[in-house]
């Protein structure tokens, strides 16, 4: 009967660590495509709309983009999708930031090619574009507390 004690044991502490690890790649790839996301959005608005808020030719930069990267990389590139991820870096312009305006590392660890921390990497995309849509920016901040806080699953 010691077998059999020992197998159950076996089997569920390899099964908490699959568990764990799969729930730590699942996070650790949400974090890096928030940051892709809003990295994007930093380019739209930085390049091509040179730091305003709306420009005319960002919303013909963004139906190019469209389409070019859905050719060039599938789903999830529609004029929408982009439009939301200008509107999650200005909305959230500091959520990550170069290294060297960083002193310390956050835990979250650098982000695109080693040159973004995350200052705050607690929401997935997911979470950020159910934000997007409060236009009020005080319920807006505190929805975003309140999911950070309640550790509210994507």
């Amino acid at each position: 009967m010691k077998s059999i004690a020992n197998y159950q044991s076996l089997l569920s502490g390899i099964s908490g660590l699959l568990e764990t690890a799969r729930h730590r790649s699942a996070r650790a790839v949400n974090v890096i495509l928030t940051a892709t996301y809003w990295e994007i959005g930093r380019r739209i608005v930085r390049c091509e709309q040179r730091g305003r808020d709306r420009a005319g030719y960002g919303e013909e930069l963004i139906d190019r983009l469209a389409v070019d990267l859905s050719k060039r990389f599938g789903r999830g590139f529609t004029e929408r999708n982009l439009r939301n991820m200008r509107q999650f870096y200005q909305f959230w312009p500091k959520l990550y930031m170069p290294k060297k305006e960083i002193q310390h590392s956050t835990g979250a660890g650098s982000l695109i090619q080693g040159k973004w921390h995350a200052v705050s990497a607690e929401l997935a995309w997911t979470h950020y574009r159910r934000l997007l849509a409060i236009e009020d920016e005080k319920a807006r901040k505190f929805y975003e507390e309140e999911a950070v806080r309640g550790g509210w699953a994507a």
